[in-house]
């Protein structure tokens, strides 16, 4: 159901989306659909915490095979690119943080910092195992998750490129500036 929504929102914007859209969308009723959420609140809460778990879970997997930092780092974009190009509602509305009530946001906000923090841990480690260029971690981190964040609001599943393919080469673009190694072989 939060897909679904998460899919509405991302087609109208969140404000321009009511309950009704939403249940339309999901070939339900409105009453049905009120038996699952009471506002569009809780919908776009879910969708915040779906879109971190695609995120984390993409960086634990890159994680769990060892390698040097930069080949954490691919693995990393790889996943999440494809997580994005299939979830494309979930990654379209985080734009919309701002609309959380202040208890929810505080919620995602806390989750956002810890990814990013074990993100710039990662590029540090890069660094010190000199597998990545030494660029300031807020600059890649804001630059990459800009990037990746705004695929799903352009990026089409059924277009000219598999989500494979584009993780890959939108991979090795990002890479191509960060990675200490490709830029000695340039």
């Amino acid at each position: 159901m939060v897909r679904g929504a998460a899919r509405a929102f991302a087609k109208r914007g969140y404000h321009n989306t009511s309950l009704g859209d939403v249940a339309r969308a999901l070939d339900v009723t409105k009453p049905a659909l009120y038996t699952y959420v009471k506002t569009k609140q809780e919908i776009l809460f879910e969708a915040h915490q779906a879109s971190m778990d695609f995120g984390e879970r993409a960086l634990d997997d890159a994680i769990k095979p060892g390698g040097s930092a930069a080949d954490i780092v691919e693995t990393f974009i790889k996943s999440y690119v494809r997580s994005i190009a299939r979830e494309d509602g979930f990654f379209a509305i985080l734009g919309e943080i701002d609309v959380l009530h202040a208890k929810d946001r505080a919620v995602i906000v806390a989750r956002r910092d810890t990814f990013e923090k074990r993100l710039q841990k990662l590029l540090r480690s890069g660094v010190k195992d000199g597998s990545l260029e030494p660029i300031d971690p807020t600059v890649i981190i804001f630059t990459f998750i800009g990037a990746l964040h705004w695929i799903a609001r352009w990026f089409k599943a059924d277009g000219r490129l598999s989500e494979e393919k584009f993780g890959r080469q939108l991979s090795d673009l990002l890479m191509r500036g960060l990675s200490a190694a490709r830029r000695s072989r340039e």
